[in-house]
């Protein structure tokens, strides 16, 4: 019991234990560690059930921590599967694998190495495919963030990872023939491993903050769309949810309306707080703004999605946008989402040269306008805006076309 309670805190605490970026290679050593577990559980008489129940509380335990204070019982729930579901099948495997005489023959103990990379393979398998079945039947991809997955970013990565796994494998296993808690001082020598990766990521996001922050000053030099990015921010994601966009793309989404409008650094600030029309030297200014952010952020690893996304948020469907006036799907998807959010939130908001516009107005506004949107992001965005503010859609359409 003392080995199985000890097992316990050793599975929670391995799945923290991940190799992503920096090093741009996936490694699932958590992977790894319940993959062992299991096969030692069963080759150690240990009934499955039991195996299984703590598999089953140790993913509960790791989602619950992953989701805590995410009131979205829906992301939990399915989420967990994702993270129990392929280990509860690979268990079954595992039991096949070791105990099958016809395994046993055709294998033997001497070649166990191919026996844990049959293992890795199967596990890959199984989690592509749940994470496939759950996005077709309850949207998953929506709430599955692929920054910290189990997808490769290619073959050569995918080959070094089962194959880095399958070593791992076998050294734990060696190490358990000895003393169990050898294996547990392996797998604690590769914290440092994991405290560089958590501490990269947490160098990411303190960055992506700090830009964050600074786009929100230079926005506030124009007191009238003070918080008008943070806004198109939550109307973006909202959105995205609807039209169920992946994980990562709602969150590049977020992270690009924040800071969108961090080219107006390039801008004199008479210019934003002008209250009459502007001149062509003036409107050349204005056209530059997304062009001077794609410039400054471009330069960033980490920007370089964002960056693309903030130079064509202004550009048209029907090519009558800047910087480069291009159209149709020459745009990139999440810049037409943004455009169109960016919008709808300007209309609703207090200008230097005017006043704001009514919902009914602002919708009328986009009916006139239609043909600088994607017209099915436009159909759909209308549709989300009846039910975000609750419209009775043939009332409302009877009026903006009065």
């Amino acid at each position: 019991m003392y080995h199985l309670l000890s097992f316990f805190i050793f599975l929670l605490l391995s799945n923290f234990i991940n190799l992503t970026k920096p090093f741009r290679i996936l490694i699932r050593i958590s992977d790894c560690v319940y993959v062992f577990f299991i096969y030692w559980a069963l080759t150690n008489n240990i009934q499955i059930l039991l195996t299984l129940l703590m598999v089953f509380l140790s993913k509960l335990g790791y989602v619950s921590y992953k989701y805590w204070g995410i009131k979205n019982s829906k992301a939990f729930i399915l989420n967990f599967l994702f993270n129990f579901l392929p280990l509860f099948i690979i268990s079954f495997v595992i039991y096949y694998f070791s105990f099958s005489d016809l395994i046993k023959s055709l294998v033997g103990s001497d070649l166990l190495f191919v026996q844990s990379i049959v293992y890795f393979v199967l596990l890959q398998i199984f989690y592509v495919s749940m994470y496939y079945v759950l996005s077709f039947l309850f949207g998953f991809r929506v709430f599955f963030n692929d920054y910290y997955s189990f997808f490769y970013e290619d073959f050569k990565s995918l080959v070094l990872g089962i194959l880095f796994n399958s070593a791992l494998f076998i050294v734990l296993n060696d190490l358990s023939g000895v003393n169990i808690y050898l294996v547990f001082l392996l797998v604690l020598g590769l914290i440092p491993i994991a405290l560089t990766n958590y501490n990269y990521n947490w160098i990411v996001r303190a960055t992506m903050n700090t830009v964050e922050k600074i786009a929100d000053i230079i926005e506030a030099k124009n007191s009238y769309a003070k918080n008008h990015s943070r806004r198109v921010s939550d109307l973006c994601v909202k959105f995205g949810y609807y039209l169920g966009l992946d994980y990562d793309d709602i969150e590049k989404l977020e992270h690009a309306a924040k800071i969108m409008n961090i080219g107006y650094i390039s801008i004199p600030e008479y210019i934003l707080l002008k209250n009459s029309s502007l001149n062509l030297s003036e409107e050349r200014y204005i056209k530059e703004h997304s062009l001077s952010a794609y410039n400054i952020l471009q330069k960033l690893d980490m920007y370089k999605d964002i960056a693309t996304i903030i130079k064509y948020h202004h550009e048209s469907w029907d090519g009558s946008g800047y910087p480069e006036g291009i159209r149709g799907n020459a745009i990139p998807i999440l810049s037409r989402i943004l455009k169109i959010c960016d919008v709808f939130l300007a209309l609703l908001e207090d200008r230097s040269y005017r006043n704001a516009y009514t919902l009914e107005q602002a919708l009328e506004i986009l009916e006139k306008e239609k043909s600088k949107f994607d017209p099915e992001i436009y159909e759909k965005f209308i549709d989300f805006i009846y039910k975000e503010y609750k419209l009775n859609k043939v009332d409302e359409v009877s009026k903006v076309g009065e």
